[in-house]
């Protein structure tokens, strides 16, 4: 990943996009997530995921790839000089194809809005579209996201 240390809320534009890098769920972090969070049987269990018509073998919770992502997105401001202050809202969330144990996953965030505050100038608001995709470019899940930043 490259380095955007110094990177401001005012460098930024709509159409930019960052690589978030790549990353897996381990088979004991989607069991213990599903476990406690949703509990649905092919969450849990090989067996139970492929008597469903929609799941090869045990797949990881949605509501697990989208803190992965929350966690990306997190981790990315925390390294620049973008401070993040709220949320505003979440316009879109996709699970498109299943995620399973160990799968590579690439992360990518788009930005689709940015701009100042009408009402409050020292406010950035910035809408984000951020993906996991599996090999072969296949989507697997779609986060889109409005943040309030501060506009410097």
């Amino acid at each position: 990943m490259e380095n955007y240390s110094k990177l401001r809320f005012r460098d930024l534009k709509v159409g930019d996009r960052f690589d978030l890098g790549t990353h897996a769920l381990s088979l004991e972090e989607m069991l213990a997530f599903a476990s406690k969070y949703d509990p649905q049987p092919f969450h849990l269990d090989d067996e139970s995921a492929r008597a469903n018509p929609l799941f090869e073998r045990t797949s990881a919770s949605g509501w697990l790839s989208i803190m992965l992502l929350q966690k990306l997105i997190g981790d990315f401001w925390k390294a620049t000089q973008v401070q993040g202050l709220a949320g505003a809202g979440v316009d879109r969330i996709e699970w498109a194809a299943p995620t399973y144990a160990d799968e590579p996953l690439q992360c990518t965030m788009l930005l689709e809005m940015v701009r100042a505050s009408a009402s409050k100038p020292q406010l950035g608001l910035m809408t984000m579209c951020v993906t996991l995709t599996k090999e072969h470019q296949q989507l697997a899940t779609l986060l889109r996201i409005t943040g309030v930043f501060k506009n410097d």
